[in-house]
């Protein structure tokens, strides 16, 4: 079984590539396996399939990463770490909690993604 999951996500004028991984360490805590991470400065985002078990984990996830996007991208992100640490997350985490949840995956505005084929055994 194969699922169709999005390879770039447009996020204002910038296209941000979505790499899919099996593990993806916390870069502060390398023993740490997380969910998702975003790279602003080389416009990735990064989702791991270990923990992300089903097509509908990866879209939250990636609703996640998308959402530091949006916040890194518009300078957001240093002004809200720097004034308080974890500011960003706690902000991304509400949104996603409100949002994520109420989205239904299968409706077309969100077929307008790019997609690519990720075999289901890749999940295992």
């Amino acid at each position: 079984m194969r699922c169709k999951l999005p390879h770039a996500v447009q996020i204002g004028p910038l296209q941000f590539s979505v790499v899919y991984k099996n593990k993806i360490k916390d870069p502060k805590e390398e023993s740490e396996i997380i969910w998702g991470q975003t790279y602003v400065e080389k416009r990735e985002i990064e989702i791991g399939l270990i923990i992300n078990k089903t097509r509908e984990q990866c879209l939250s996830t990636l609703f996640h990463e998308t959402l530091h996007a949006v916040i890194g991208t518009t300078g957001h992100s240093e002004i809200l770490n720097t004034a308080n640490p974890g500011c960003e997350e706690a902000i991304v985490i509400t949104f996603e909690n409100y949002f994520a949840n109420t989205i239904d995956w299968k409706h077309p505005m969100w077929m307008n993604w790019k997609f690519v084929d990720i075999p289901q055994e890749e999940y295992a």
